[in-house]
């Protein structure tokens, strides 16, 4: 294993760090002034780029455009591309081959989703889509103090061991980086991260919110205290209180990443407390679905052995109505509400996607997940302090019974730690079907 992982990173480290990387960060960073029409020239060209490609190249763009009668050099505008229909994740389980490119030459590898959604997506990249999502990131890093080589902390699945391992973290030292387990997130094992963390004396930590809220948290109960000049996270919705958590114990600032493994859109935060889609990254449409809100429709720029267009990402985010004083003219969000497909399904039919305050100010409580085991009934799984009592547990049932539905039957099960998704996601809701999808750790006790 310690063989392949060297292999593993050092190539990483080649591709990600190498001359192209080199010229592409330098060209990201240009074109993060962009606005206006040169900002619009540059979506265009891109886009007609990723069109041309994928009716050539792509055999179910090439049907999608042919049955609409659209070639290529329709695309004249932005608008031109409401003429496309949406791209659903449906679209890609039916007929995986048919979003690939045959003709595409070099490396490709192969990722999947964390199926928090469903069943989980295989995607693949091409070697320059993984260039330019790096040289995104970097930029980004790099507006926000991160320094080339300097010492980092990664909490991340799949990068050191998994749930039935003992290895707690492993050095990279291609991009001299200590990466620690997400899947052992208990007190004995954080309190051995802590122990290296503080040894290791990284610059900045990158964590998905809800693993860096979870070493927060057992800062916050252990009186340890960790110091980072930045803490970056992605991959998941950031949480006004893991963020206040985190900022708290680590004392520093959060700069927070958000978008998907299909890489069709990007959303940062910006130091004034806004986020900003990244408009040079991808073709982002905003499509009003009431109450304020969006769902983000994104065209990817730079994967041509995977392209997506107008692929339907089912985020959700609400725009802010005030140009942000930071300056940027790239289009403000003021929230991002996350997926839309993980909710509970309450005997009356609403569906409740939005439980994170339920488990606000429960004495005693770490962190708590939904589990819809049938129509009727909810488990709720938790991960508590001793202290935690039948009292803790009636007062948490009591505020689910207020705000999903008092007509259901619940129960509270205690774990050790909630098991992640298999690339590191916490899960707020496991809905109705999709156990036996999950992760699974022995319950300790039923309250």
């Amino acid at each position: 294993m310690d063989l392949a992982f060297e292999i593993k990173n050092f190539l990483k480290a080649k591709i990600r760090t190498g001359p192209r990387f080199q010229r592409a960060l330098r060209r990201f960073t240009e074109s993060a002034h962009l606005e206006g029409d040169a900002l619009r020239d540059w979506q265009l060209q891109h886009l007609q780029r990723t069109i041309a490609n994928a009716y050539q190249n792509v055999p179910f763009y090439k049907r999608l455009l042919d049955k609409e009668g659209i070639r290529p050099s329709d695309i004249r505008t932005l608008a031109d591309m409401k003429r496309i229909p949406l791209t659903e994740k449906a679209h890609i389980r039916a007929d995986p081959a048919g979003f690939i490119n045959p003709r595409s030459r070099g490396f490709k590898f192969s990722v999947q989703t964390s199926g928090s959604t469903g069943t989980p997506l295989e995607l693949k990249r091409d070697t320059p889509s993984i260039i330019a999502e790096n040289a995104f990131l970097w930029r980004y890093w790099q507006q926000h103090g991160k320094r080339p080589g300097s010492r980092r902390a990664t909490i991340r699945a799949g990068m050191v061991s998994g749930l039935d391992s003992d290895r707690l973290w492993v050095y990279n030292r291609h991009q001299n980086e200590l990466l620690l387990s997400a899947f052992h997130l208990n007190d004995a094992c954080l309190s051995k991260m802590v122990d290296k963390l503080q040894e290791f004396k990284a610059f900045d930590l990158y964590a998905n919110p809800s693993t860096a809220y979870v070493l927060a948290d057992y800062l916050a109960r252990s009186g340890r205290a960790l110091h980072f000049d930045a803490v970056f996270t992605s991959s998941e919705q950031l949480f006004d209180y893991q963020a206040e958590l985190i900022t708290t114990q680590m004392k520093t600032r959060i700069w927070d990443w958000y978008g998907q493994a299909e890489r069709v859109s990007a959303i940062a935060l910006c130091p004034h407390g806004h986020y900003h889609i990244q408009e040079d990254y991808s073709l982002t449409e905003l499509e009003p679905i009431g109450d304020g809100q969006y769902e983000v429709i994104g065209t990817s720029f730079f994967n041509h052995l995977q392209p997506f267009i107008r692929y339907h990402t089912g985020d959700r985010v609400e725009l802010q109505d005030e140009p942000c004083s930071c300056g940027s003219s790239w289009r403000p969000i003021r929230k991002i509400s996350g997926r839309a497909a993980s909710y509970i399904v309450a005997p009356d039919g609403r569906k409740i996607s939005l439980v994170s305050h339920i488990p606000r100010g429960v004495p005693y409580l770490i962190e708590a997940q939904f589990v819809q085991d049938s129509p009727d009934d909810l488990r709720i799984r938790v991960v508590c302090e001793d202290q935690f009592s039948e009292r803790e547990g009636a007062m948490l049932i009591a505020r689910a019974k207020e705000r999903i539905s008092p007509d259901m039957n619940y129960r509270i099960e205690k774990l050790p730690m909630i098991p992640r998704t298999s690339s590191g996601k916490f899960m707020p809701i496991i809905p109705l079907g999709q156990q036996a999808n999950q992760p699974q750790v022995n319950a300790e006790a039923t309250v």
